[in-house]
């Protein structure tokens, strides 16, 4: 009896977890479609000198910014993951990619994203105008390449000087048109920024839930099935990496809370603001608190039930 009221305790959570799913996908898919989404690279985000931080500043409140070391923050090295696993998510799930060539790490990246298929479309490079003539192996190789071959953009800016109003809105167009050139992102939950919504209204519907949940959820949406066990399995740890990463990111920005004691999730007072935010009032009472008195009432019955089954 236990057992089964586990079971049936499980398929009623992944049953509305699906739900949630089928509703918010076309709300979130146009809303990213409105917006600018971005993945900035360049020197420590820490570092207040570098371009990457200036331009961080300069483009708050005006585009969406995501910073890969915050977006991928666990589990993106798997075992069946690698480099090109991150680069293929890089070049699905935002606009643009705009690289900032401040440091070893990002000369090596510029190299990379140059010559892959998808992500050579979407690339805005902010050069330092000191260098923009030198004959250097970036200049003649990448640079060129990427010139005289893809739509990616090629954007001088001086790093010695404060990223102000006009380059700011030069910075915006580049984007804007990259976008417009692309419009390949994918709007599932193979997108980190698409996950990070899902799981937003997941947390508002249940209140509080496990991680667990939410993986066994995930484990039977549409997307994840293949006939193919070894493909299945990638397709599973791809978007269990994402998951990871948006409940690390949700967490970055204080939009959830973590009960340690009963390893839950809960929506906090400022992610609560942010779904009042992002949908309207309207879709809200009609989909999402729909679901959410489901919930309620599933939990009513289960509590009322309870001293009867261990009796």
């Amino acid at each position: 009896m236990k057992q089964y009221k586990k079971d049936q305790n499980n398929l009623f959570k992944r049953e509305i977890g699906i739900s949630v799913l089928d509703k918010v996908t076309p709300y979130i898919k146009r809303a990213m479609m409105r917006e600018e989404n971005i993945f900035l690279i360049g020197a420590d985000i820490n570092d207040k000198t570098s371009m990457r931080f200036k331009i961080q500043n300069a483009l708050k409140g005006k585009v969406n910014i995501l910073l890969p070391e915050d977006i991928f923050e666990e589990d993106i090295f798997l075992k069946e993951q690698n480099m090109l696993s991150l680069e293929n998510i890089l070049a699905q799930s935002v606009d643009a990619v705009v690289m900032c060539v401040e440091s070893p790490g990002s000369f090596t990246e510029l190299g990379a994203f140059a010559n892959h298929q998808e992500l050579n479309q979407k690339l805005i490079v902010c050069q330092n105008k000191k260098f923009e003539r030198a004959k250097s192996f970036i200049n003649l190789g990448p640079i060129k390449y990427l010139k005289q071959h893809t739509p990616s953009i090629v954007f001088s800016v001086n790093y010695d000087k404060e990223f102000g109003d006009s380059e700011t809105k030069a910075l915006i167009k580049n984007i804007k048109v990259i976008k417009k050139n692309t419009m390949n992102v994918n709007y599932d939950l193979f997108n980190p920024l698409f996950a990070e919504r899902f799981v937003l209204a997941l947390l508002y519907v249940f209140d509080s839930i496990e991680k667990q949940v939410i993986i066994d959820i995930i484990k039977h949406i549409d997307i994840i099935k293949d006939k193919d066990e070894k493909e299945k399995k990638i397709k599973i740890e791809k978007v269990i990496s994402t998951v990871n990463s948006s409940l690390s990111t949700l967490s970055q920005k204080r939009h959830l809370t973590f009960n340690f004691n009963k390893r839950l999730y809960s929506l906090s007072n400022k992610g609560k603001n942010r779904i009042n935010m992002e949908y309207k009032p309207d879709f809200i009472y009609k989909n999402l608190d729909v679901m959410r008195i489901k919930v309620l009432n599933f939990q009513l019955r289960e509590n009322y039930l309870r001293p009867n089954t261990y009796a």
